[in-house]
């Protein structure tokens, strides 16, 4: 812009500027430390009270949020880390995450990214503008892992339900006895596993035998559950072998009554806990292709009788989705990001996640620097318009930071940082997230307007 263009630019009467130095009144975020539990409390509310109790700013600014946090709890954790947190995680009413603070007059201004437009037109105004692409956030490759909940089957009464269900079958692992349906003694569904001793033994023995390629990997799912319960005529002494498909095994030996009620069993298993089983060859038992799981129930000396298993499973895999682009990924190479979320319970909720996750992260961050003739109504957090024909622009952007300032020549002047994001979109991502209220954790969002 020539000097006669700003000279005319400046004929709106006389201006007169002052310099000041000191701190943002936003310091105030930072002095103070917050020990307090937040139980079912709207974001809002929580911003409200600790600027009430740890700050002096006042929170008139401070708009609704449409998420509530089951439970916050913060030891010597700083206001402005509370804020920011709940900043960036809460959603609005059109289920867009993200919203900027930032403080005004000695109040704290909390609202939904992108709510408020500029009142200034940029049109005619812009002194420099510089365009910068940057790849940091791009993550074109998304794992998400939920609770380590997961069992197999996800019917977990599945392989008692039937001697021959689809991953295996089950046999009698003596020649003395058999094994049979029971729907009578069941605890789980409509049927449980009855293994009958008829001829005097030492021991009764149900086996379930896995199909070839249907082999158990414990390390993935590593946690062997099951329910079970005997006559009188056993001992109360009851083994859980666990044979790899090169015929070692791994064993556990445990005692219930032999009153004729269940027990509920739960054995960790897998490389991890290969130390608390025994067995033969044990340092080199296979946990990856477990092929047979072996229950012996055994006699006081010898004798006859009867023994149920229901409800076998594994369990405690994480939930868990992958998804990916390739258009990102033949651009910028693949750039992955694995996120961790307790709170998500089935693979479908980590498939919205990871999905979500990745329309936010597949392109690069744009931002633009942008120098204008200064005007004081020019404030972070809104958005503005800015068309740049230079740089091809044509659109709207986020102003993330503001700084007025006088140049060498006493032109008073507006340098702008804008940033263009496309929106976090909240998922509804399972029914026991929409009823606890709870919100994504462990997630890298963006940084915040401010």
């Amino acid at each position: 812009m020539s000097k006669a263009a700003r000279a005319d630019a400046s004929l709106r009467g006389p201006q007169h500027f002052l310099r000041l130095r000191g701190r943002d009144l936003g310091a105030e975020l930072f002095s103070r430390l917050v020990t307090k539990k937040y139980v079912s409390e709207e974001g809002s509310e929580i911003v409200k009270d600790v600027l009430a109790n740890y700050t002096p700013l006042a929170s008139v600014g401070v708009e609704t949020t449409n998420s509530t946090y089951a439970e916050e709890e913060y030891e010597n954790k700083p206001v402005w880390e509370i804020v920011k947190y709940v900043a960036e995680t809460a959603k609005n009413s059109s289920n867009v995450i993200g919203y900027d603070f930032k403080c005004e007059e000695g109040d704290l201004q909390f609202f939904p990214k992108s709510k408020y437009a500029s009142v200034v037109s940029l049109d005619g105004i812009i002194i420099l503008c510089e365009h910068e692409s940057a790849i940091e956030r791009v993550r074109n490759r998304i794992y998400v892992y939920g609770e380590a909940s997961k069992p197999y089957p996800l019917d977990k009464d599945a392989w008692t339900e039937s001697l021959t269900p689809s991953e295996g079958a089950w046999s009698s692992g003596t020649g003395t006895g058999n094994v049979s349906l029971d729907s009578t003694e069941k605890i789980v569904g409509n049927y449980c596993i009855k293994h009958a001793t008829t001829t005097p033994d030492y021991y009764g023995r149900a086996v379930f035998t896995f199909n070839d390629g249907k082999e158990i990997n414990s390390n993935v799912y590593p946690s062997v559950n099951f329910q079970v319960k005997e006559e009188s005529a056993f001992s109360g002494e009851v083994t859980l072998i666990l044979e790899d498909i090169n015929g070692n095994w791994a064993a556990k030996e445990y005692r219930i009554g032999n009153n004729k009620k269940w027990h509920f069993e739960s054995f960790m298993c897998g490389q991890k806990h290969a130390d608390e089983w025994s067995g033969s060859n044990i340092a080199n038992f296979n946990w990856e292709k477990i092929k047979k799981i072996l229950f012996d129930a055994h006699f006081s000396g010898t004798g006859t009788g009867a023994f149920w298993v229901d409800n076998l499973y594994f369990s405690h895999c994480r939930w868990s989705a992958v998804a990916e682009d390739s258009t990102s990924q033949s651009k910028y190479g693949v750039r992955e990001l694995a996120i961790v979320d307790e709170t998500l319970v089935s693979d479908d909720a980590c498939a919205k996640v990871a999905d979500a996750e990745l329309k936010y992260r597949k392109d690069p961050n744009e931002s633009l620097r942008v120098t204008v003739l200064g005007d004081p109504r020019i404030v972070a957090g809104e958005t503005i318009h800015v068309t740049s024909p230079n740089e091809g622009i044509d659109a709207d952007y986020r102003i993330q930071a503001v700084d007025h300032f006088m140049d060498d020549e006493g032109e008073f002047e507006t340098s702008l940082t804008l940033i263009a994001e496309p929106p976090r979109i909240a998922e509804i991502l399972s029914e026991t997230r929409r009823e606890v209220g709870v919100l994504m954790r462990g997630t890298a969002y963006g940084k915040l307007g401010r």
